[in-house]
Formats: C-alpha cells, sequence, structure tokens
C-alpha cells in the first residue's frame, strides 16, 4: 500500500506545477486554522457556533491530514530537529510564566 501511495503522489506531483502546489497548501494551512479557530470558540464557549466540541476536533483533524498530503505532494519533511527546538523553547516559555506565578 505504501508504493501504491508514493506512486499516487509522484503523479499528482509530475502533473502539478509547483506554484499550484503551494497555492493549495496555503489553502488547505487556512482551512486548518479557520478550524482551530473553530475548535477554541467551541471549547470557551464565548462565542457561539453551531458545531460541538468533538465536530470542531474531528474538523480540524480533516484540515490538518489535508495539508500533511499536500505538504507529501511538495516534498516538504518535518525537520525532527527543528521540532525538538521548537517544544524546548514552548516548554521552557510555560516553565517561566509558571514562575512569574510564585
Amino acid at each position: 500500500m505504501r508504493q501504491e501511495l508514493e506512486e499516487i503522489v509522484c503523479y499528482i506531483h509530475s502533473h502539478t506545477p509547483t506554484a499550484a502546489e503551494y497555492i493549495q497548501l496555503a489553502e488547505e494551512a487556512t482551512e486548518l486554522a479557520h478550524a482551530a479557530l473553530k475548535v477554541a470558540r467551541a471549547l470557551r464557549r464565548e462565542s457561539p457556533t453551531p458545531v460541538s466540541v468533538v465536530e470542531a476536533m474531528n474538523a480540524a483533524a480533516e484540515e490538518y491530514s489535508d495539508v500533511i498530503t499536500v505538504a507529501l505532494v511538495t516534498g516538504i519533511q518535518p525537520e525532527s530537529k527543528l521540532i525538538a527546538n521548537k517544544l524546548m523553547r514552548w516548554a521552557s516559555r510555560i516553565e517561566a510564566a509558571e514562575e512569574g506565578k510564585r
């Protein structure tokens, strides 16, 4: 199955202009951002939304999958070291905020 999916990704990439791939990526990322905001609205209940938290989270997961799908086609790969550094910075900011509360 993995081989078949790789072939499909190559097929799509070879038949889609690079600019169009990045336009698609931007559109999907925008939809993910909107879905994430909808989750926050559903969680906070400060601004009414017709979807439940679960529905909003499911929509966000679908949009995230769309972003990953297009990223595969563009050839963008996650950078493990970059992700590790970002996680450490995030944790440091939380720790600093916690220390500021003491």
